[in-house]
């Protein structure tokens, strides 16, 4: 989770959107993606669809059955519609987005890890590594 909120900080810096996203598969990163919206004048160009043709590209294959999305904020639908045809089963993601929408696929486990203050949106992640349901000290 760390790594996606650096890489969406650094995002920031570029003059692009703070949104950057992974896809893990056996705790490994097979793809990454930050927003390039502004930069691509591509109004699908989100992180976490970054993330998912990135990876694709990687495995060579367009399915990521058994993969994890791990996205600084709540992905919006066509997000989810991309993980979905992807095959990817769980996302997680840092905070919630201003335009977060309400709509969540049910086959989908989308799992809040921390929500940011709104003064320095990040200042929550000091965490190393994946955040993961099954983890002991989330509960």
């Amino acid at each position: 989770m760390a790594q996606v909120v650096r890489m969406a900080e650094e995002n920031v810096a570029r003059g692009q959107r703070p949104y950057a996203a992974l896809v893990v598969a056996d705790g490994d990163i097979v793809g990454e993606g930050v927003n390039t919206v502004l930069a691509d004048g591509d109004p699908t160009a989100h992180a976490e669809t970054q993330a998912v043709r990135d990876a694709c590209a990687r495995r060579g294959s367009r399915t990521l059955g058994g993969a994890h999305l791990i996205s600084s904020c709540h992905p919006c639908v066509m997000c989810q519609a991309v993980t979905q045809l992807a095959g990817i089963g769980t996302v997680y993601y840092a905070g919630p987005c201003m335009s977060r929408s309400t709509v969540v696929r049910p086959d989908l486990t989308i799992e809040l890890a921390a929500v940011p203050s709104a003064a320095r949106p990040f200042e929550l992640f000091e965490q190393t590594g994946l955040v993961l349901l099954d983890d002991p000290a989330l509960t």
